[in-house]
């Protein structure tokens, strides 16, 4: 309901730009955490985390409302996730990895996949 709402306003440019800055800045600090810290996860090296959980639940939010947006902007706007995929490789690299846990996946992994955002992630299952 709420988005067929939303696809009836035009989004203004500024909008776009603040969520392009906001994404920049957040995951900033998440790759440099990831690079810095040489850990596996965000805050313990062997253990899951609120913080980790958290990543997950916004990156995801993130990926799956560009994706509703680019469907409705079509080429009038660049996707922000393609733009910075290169320079933020960790962190997608990363919200993959936790995406292979089983938890994670009993819970996201097929509204993730129906929505498109394991296709724009490239994500690959791995089997253990």
């Amino acid at each position: 309901m709420l988005w067929h709402y939303i696809q009836k306003k035009k989004i203004a440019k500024h909008i776009i730009d603040n969520a392009e800055a906001a994404y920049i800045t957040y995951l900033s600090g998440i790759e440099k955490n990831l690079e810095d810290n040489k850990k596996r996860y965000l805050i313990y090296n062997n253990n899951l985390s609120i913080a980790d959980i958290c990543f997950f639940g916004e990156y995801s939010q993130f990926l799956f409302y560009e994706i509703k947006a680019m469907n409705y902007l079509g080429k009038k706007f660049s996707s922000i996730f393609e733009k910075y995929k290169k320079q933020f490789r960790l962190s997608i690299n990363y919200y993959c990895m936790l995406l292979n846990n089983k938890s994670f996946q009993k819970i996201a992994y097929n509204e993730l996949k129906k929505s498109g955002v394991l296709n724009k992630v490239n994500f690959k299952k791995e089997t253990f």
